[in-house]
């Protein structure tokens, strides 16, 4: 049951997205992005491939944690001040989310607004997803990673910042040092908890 925790490259994006989609099936704003189960089971892994070519340092802020030599848990920071991979890039985004999720990408442009609306103007290192496969769950991979983010964090004396897409998670996150700081309103029924972290 041992973890090891890599960086992820460019290669790795295939694995990063399928630890990613799996872990994400039932988390509440997925569900809110795509409602019907049979799209999401179909969409999330290859939505998280195009915004992982397109939008997040893959190198350089993301990782995998393999259990047992299995890919179990991937984190995907973004640095402070990334603003992405150029404006191309973005374009690029559209043909990739309407093959993967049609045309719900549009839900997904909307929550982009959303959370940009509230983001925090001070550097941070953003954790902008974290997700661990549902046989993984509760083994540490997902904490191991957590940990390696938070030192990187540490040692540079940079906050951390994320949304937590489940709001059953913001104790997880508190025994890490994060705080909440505020929501982020989804529909009446989903209000998505925004948590900051100072360095130690």
């Amino acid at each position: 049951m041992a973890v090891t925790t890599r960086a992820a490259g460019s290669a790795d994006i295939g694995q990063v997205a399928a630890v990613l989609g799996a872990a994400f099936q039932e988390d509440p704003v997925h569900r809110w992005l795509l409602p019907e189960p049979e799209r999401r089971r179909r969409g999330l892994t290859p939505m998280f491939a195009t915004m992982l070519r397109n939008l997040h340092p893959v190198p350089g802020g993301t990782d995998l944690a393999h259990l047992d030599g299995r890919p179990s848990a991937a984190a995907v920071w973004d640095p402070p001040g990334w603003s992405g991979k150029g404006q191309f890039a973005t374009l690029r985004l559209v043909p990739g989310l309407l093959l993967a999720i049609g045309t719900r990408f549009k839900r997904v442009a909307d929550l982009g607004e959303l959370l940009g609306a509230e983001h925090p103007s001070e550097p941070h290192w953003y954790l902008t997803y974290l997700g661990t496969v549902p046989g993984a769950q509760g083994r540490g991979a997902g904490s191991a990673l957590l940990r390696k983010g938070l030192a990187r964090c540490d040692a540079t004396g940079t906050p951390a910042y994320l949304e937590s897409s489940d709001p059953a998670n913001t104790g997880y996150y508190e025994r890490f040092g994060f705080v909440t700081i505020g929501h982020v309103r989804l529909g009446e029924d989903l209000a998505v908890p925004r948590m900051w972290r100072e360095p130690r």
